[in-house]
């Protein structure tokens, strides 16, 4: 598709198409988990000294992570972040309107065309001092998806110069390109679907798979964010694996009683502004309550309470507290023990969150 708008004419922006197609071909990795070594992805550490008995912990779990999984989860997951999902759907829609805008011209673009214009895109990138875009993704991964790329660049050169009238070899600008396809896009009429549709958006022509949508997050998102992302979506498994194993369900009453708690803690770190947890997730996560309480990291979440409450006691709690009070104290939680339990029980959450990595290896495939 288009980069971003240049001043400069055609040939000039082959060597930033060339770099875009390289991060669209890099989408398409699988990851599992497996029990063999490997490098295990690292979860927030907790404050409280890493010395406390750990009880036991989840297996690894013997089921891989496809990367259609992997999709759906991060279109879930950012729905909240507008501009990373705006990204993935915006790329997906822009294809998806160049296919139906020539299959309703009966424009098409033929093998040999296509092979001509990815000569000139590599020959372009070479002239840019960089190295050749066939090797770079070639590579890797193929040549199929280049193939579909380039097709996709070259019908829109051809739909903008149909309806500007011009003669099949006229040069086009990037700013016409860019203003063409933008007008298209307003048409659409996009619409972000429900967080558990599976479907990320439909539109005037049709609908846009999660599938679709994650894989073109993964080329836009750096590798420490896409590390980070299977990390969460590997410790949802982990988490709901221990809590089928402990036989603890997530029932309507202790969603409840989470948003109780959050909304208790809230208001106690905020005193006197009077901030419903309802309010912070409407301004803070720009979603609703009920759509909040449905996503992967809230449930997650509860879960790992659960677990925590029935592998800790109460007592058990306090008495990891008395071990560490000194740690507490250099972080700033001093006090008796009402004072420091919500943090202490946080510090145990995470300490069990922690131990169910420890005890599986991960073995990534991207």
């Amino acid at each position: 598709m288009s980069p971003a708008p240049s001043p400069t004419p055609r040939p000039a922006r082959f060597p930033g198409i060339a770099l875009a197609l390289v991060a669209f071909l890099s989408a398409g990795r699988a990851v599992c988990a497996a029990d063999t070594q490997s490098e295990t992805p690292e979860p927030p550490a907790p404050a409280a000294p890493e010395t406390a008995p750990l009880p036991p912990a989840a297996p690894a779990p013997d089921a891989g992570i496809h990367p259609d999984a992997v999709s759906s989860f991060q279109v879930r997951a950012y729905k909240t972040s507008e501009k990373k999902l705006w990204k993935g759907l915006l790329q997906v829609l822009q294809e998806a309107i160049v296919r139906r805008e020539a299959q309703a011209a009966g424009v098409t673009a033929s093998e040999e065309e296509v092979t001509a214009a990815i000569k000139e895109l590599d020959a372009s990138a070479r002239a840019a001092g960089g190295g050749g875009l066939v090797e770079a993704v070639t590579a890797d991964i193929g040549s199929a998806e280049l193939r579909d790329a380039v097709r996709l660049h070259v019908l829109e050169e051809r739909l903008v110069r149909a309806a500007d009238q011009l003669a099949p070899d006229a040069p086009l600008s990037a700013e016409r390109l860019q203003s063409w396809i933008d007008g298209k896009v307003q048409e659409a009429a996009l619409q972000e679907a429900p967080l558990d549709d599976a479907r990320a958006a439909t539109w005037a022509g049709g609908e846009l798979a999660k599938t679709d949508v994650g894989a073109r997050l993964r080329a836009v998102l750096s590798k420490e964010s896409l590390t980070g992302i299977l990390t969460e979506m590997i410790g949802v498994q982990l988490v709901r694996r221990r809590a089928a194993e402990l036989d603890i369900d997530l029932t309507p009453a202790e969603v409840t009683r989470e948003v109780l708690l959050r909304d208790a803690a809230l208001k106690a770190h905020a005193p006197g502004q009077q901030v419903s947890y309802t309010q912070y997730v409407q301004q803070i996560e720009h979603r609703s309550l009920a759509e909040h309480i449905q996503s992967d990291a809230f449930t997650t979440e509860v879960l790992v309470r659960l677990i925590s409450e029935r592998l800790y006691t109460e007592d058990k709690a306090r008495s990891f507290w008395e071990q560490h009070k000194d740690a507490y104290k250099d972080h700033g939680q001093n006090g008796n023990w009402e004072d420091v339990r919500l943090a202490v029980w946080k510090d145990i959450r995470q300490i069990v969150y922690k131990a169910l990595f420890t005890n599986s290896n991960i073995v990534r495939r991207y």
